[in-house]
């Protein structure tokens, strides 16, 4: 492992010129291979050193504790010990939602229906899996409460005191208005119900 480059202050410098001295404390390390600061020295003199996986012992990407192989692995043992306690709609066409199926596609996996993917698995000339997920739909909201305690943490003592829980009340209710004007949402994966395909196409 490369020794670390030791980081000092300004004043720990003017320290370390005097002819009698006892050592300060670096306030930081870096990598000496790459020059990234780290917050200790282990840290620093493994930054760049080879990493290995937990699992298998081979080789791993930087930074990462399982190598590409185990770390799919354990993602699908995941996927399937959720499936298994999932909430099936046995028939696609019972479902009219976005789905979300991992690691295809471009857009992380999400289409706006059942039909879409089918379509992009066929285009793909790829067989769809046998089963998908489910979405829910999170819309855009704002939080006054969260947004007057972060506007006010540096104003004077006792200001949030200022602010009422009716005065909370009354910007929450513009911001729900505002917010509903916009209409942007996004999907969340719903992992407590997905939908088969298998006797429809899918896993095939």
């Amino acid at each position: 492992m490369a020794e670390p480059i030791r980081l000092y202050r300004h004043d720990q410098i003017k320290e370390l010129q005097l002819e009698e001295f006892e050592n300060p404390e670096p306030a930081a390390y870096a990598c000496k291979k790459c020059g990234t600061i780290c917050p200790d020295m282990r840290i620093a003199m493994l930054h760049c050193e080879p990493q290995y996986c937990e699992e298998c012992s081979k080789e791993a990407p930087k930074h990462h504790s399982l190598c590409g192989r185990c770390r799919a692995v354990i993602q699908v043992k995941k996927e399937l010990q959720a499936y298994r306690k999932a909430q099936k709609v046995e028939h696609p066409k019972d479902y009219d939602g976005p789905v979300q199926v991992p690691s295809i596609g471009d857009n992380d996996g999400f289409f706006e229906s059942v039909t879409e993917f089918l379509e992009f698995c066929q285009d793909e000339e790829m067989p769809p899996p046998e089963v998908i997920w489910t979405c829910t739909i999170r819309h855009f909201r704002m939080d006054a409460e969260h947004l007057v305690d972060m506007q006010l943490e540096d104003f004077y003592e006792g200001a949030r005191e200022d602010v009422s829980p009716e005065d909370i009340a009354e910007l929450q209710g513009f911001l729900d208005g505002w917010c509903r004007k916009r209409n942007i949402h996004t999907w969340d994966p719903n992992y407590k119900r997905a939908v088969e395909l298998r006797f429809h196409g899918g896993g095939q």
